[in-house]
């Protein structure tokens, strides 16, 4: 093999590399979402785990995944309207970011392939007398 020969055959691998690393299919997502008493809660079931961050910033929640999200976001923000508006997708799928329609805290956990993204009401209606809530 000549050394031009080897220099392209290099350079190729080098090329598909690249190509390869900067190309990451989105996964399809199941996103869910419900409301209780004092939050609306968000679910996204992923075919596997998948790290995440999540946080409140400038009236937005934004929700970072290690992979792009595929979701046609069907129905949201459906039963959390009072928390939070139409989702849209930045970073390449990679991040959700939902206006928020109050001022919000935030609760976050995962369990296996479930994110769970929870925006909790600062100050929720007050209670009956002698209502117990379980």
């Amino acid at each position: 093999m000549t050394q031009t020969a080897l220099y392209r055959l290099v350079g190729g691998f080098c090329l598909a590399a690249v190509l390869f690393a900067g190309t990451v299919r989105a996964e399809p997502v199941k996103i869910s979402a419900s409301a209780r008493d004092d939050f609306g809660r968000i679910v996204f079931n992923w075919p596997a785990p998948v790290p995440f961050t999540a946080s409140i910033s400038n009236r937005q929640l934004v929700v970072r995944f290690g992979r792009p999200v595929q979701s046609s976001f069907a129905g949201f923000p459906g039963a959390i309207s009072e928390y939070i508006g139409s989702p849209s997708l930045q970073n390449g799928g990679r991040t959700v970011v939902f206006p928020l329609n109050g001022n919000y805290d935030l609760n976050y956990n995962q369990r296996g392939r479930t994110v769970t993204v929870d925006v909790v009401d600062l100050e929720p209606p007050p209670r009956a007398a002698g209502v117990c809530r379980r």
